[in-house]
């Protein structure tokens, strides 16, 4: 039986061939059916990914002028590991369709000349395979992180000095991972930014305020702090997949030299790459939240070779100093309004704070929420909060969403 399209197929396949007339057979046979590009050696198959890709597929020759199918489909890989590939050649060796399998990572393996139908029917798994990753990373990315979101939201508001910071801290987590080619642990690394202060929770007040100011603390609310750590990574290894996170949380106050917690042999690059990055995240935050100039703290932390992973320091500062100072995209203002007039999509660039006893409601650099917005209307009719605040705003919440 003719395999069956797929329906409503709008993801696009990539075929690479140095066979001209191969490459014009399948497009005539298959275009009905799928939305085919056509590349005629490795190198355009490349550049057609860059300019054009996402590709659901690749099917490629295994031999060409050139690179080989096998080099061709590994750098795809590299560029883009969703991508389900698949292997066409005239050979029939076992040792190629391995090669091509373990090297390559191929899903499917296809000897010349193949059938129209057999390819199709390929093509038809290989979009589903396709489909199912993807679905899965959405999951990840979408729904998981959508309910991390609404987690830290609700400690920010119950605890806004520990969690208040998480929101900037998880912006620039999205520019450091584009920045230093990390998309593919974006998830993951935006995750542990906003779970890092979750440990926080377990600790009394007055402990958790002392160590967020860098005040000498007694053996006993070191031992909480340090603590603090560990039950955020227990609680976090609760949740499927986050095994990973949970490690960058964990590892977050371990410096670089090796000592700080967990008392373990880790140093250096043996630390998580997430906890390196966490820990200079969450400090940059602290530091902006205090008012101090992002320059001034960057020298300083620079000073710390014992502390800090200085490499990565070095490479995350710039890309900080640029976000502050990039001027707002069109349709994005900044003004002053009445605390009563925010809107859901709002970014706070000032706090909100209890005027009577200047504890903090809302941290600087804040996106609101609609359950922000309920908090503050009840908070208002019983105490005496800021009554105006400079904010952020955008006319296209994807414009916004672009610049955060």
């Amino acid at each position: 039986m003719a395999a069956k399209p797929p329906e409503r197929a709008k993801e696009k396949i990539l075929v690479i061939d140095d066979e001209r007339n191969l490459l014009e057979g399948i497009r005539r046979q298959l275009h009905k059916r799928f939305k085919l590009v056509l590349a005629e050696n490795g190198d355009e198959g490349i550049a057609a990914l860059q300019a054009q890709g996402p590709f659901a597929v690749v099917v490629c020759d295994m031999n060409m002028p050139g690179k080989t199918g096998i080099e061709v489909l590994a750098e795809i890989g590299e560029l883009s590991p969703d991508t389900v590939r698949i292997m066409l050649t005239g050979q029939t060796d076992l040792d190629t369709a391995m090669n091509a399998v373990n090297q390559g990572n191929i899903f499917r393996f296809f000897t010349k000349p193949c059938p129209a139908e057999m390819l199709a029917a390929g093509l038809t798994a290989a979009l589903e395979q396709y489909r199912l990753v993807t679905a899965e990373r959405d999951l990840l990315n979408k729904t998981l992180s959508g309910s991390i979101k609404v987690l830290t939201d609700v400690l920010a508001m119950m605890d806004p000095d520990s969690f208040g910071r998480t929101e900037r801290a998880r912006n620039w987590m999205r520019k450091v991972t584009g920045a230093l080619g990390l998309q593919r642990h974006r998830w993951k690394l935006e995750m542990a930014a906003m779970l890092a202060p979750i440990g926080l929770a377990a600790l009394p007040p007055e402990v958790a305020k002392k160590a967020r100011a860098n005040l000498e603390l007694t053996q006993v609310e070191r031992e909480m702090v340090e603590a603090s750590a560990e039950t955020a990574h227990k609680l976090i290894c609760h949740i499927p997949r986050l095994q990973e996170v949970a490690s960058y949380v964990l590892y977050q106050g371990k410096n670089i030299d090796g000592s700080g917690f967990p008392h373990d042999d880790k140093a250096g690059n043996d630390i998580p790459i997430g906890a390196r990055i966490v820990r200079i995240l969450s400090d940059l935050a602290l530091s902006m939240e205090k008012g101090q100039d992002l320059d001034d703290t960057l020298a300083l932390m620079g000073k710390y070779e014992g502390i800090y992973d200085l490499k990565l320091l070095k490479l995350i500062g710039p890309i900080i100093l640029e976000d502050q100072a990039v001027t707002p995209a069109s349709g994005v203002k900044t003004m002053e309004i009445k605390l009563q007039a925010l809107s859901v999509g709002d970014v706070l660039l000032t706090p909100i704070l209890d005027l009577e006893t200047e504890d903090l409601i809302l941290a600087k650099g804040a996106t609101v929420t609609e359950l922000y917005i309920k908090r503050l209307g009840n908070l208002r009719r019983i105490r005496k909060l800021t009554e105006t605040v400079r904010i952020r705003r955008s006319s296209n919440p994807e414009v916004e969403a672009k610049a955060s």
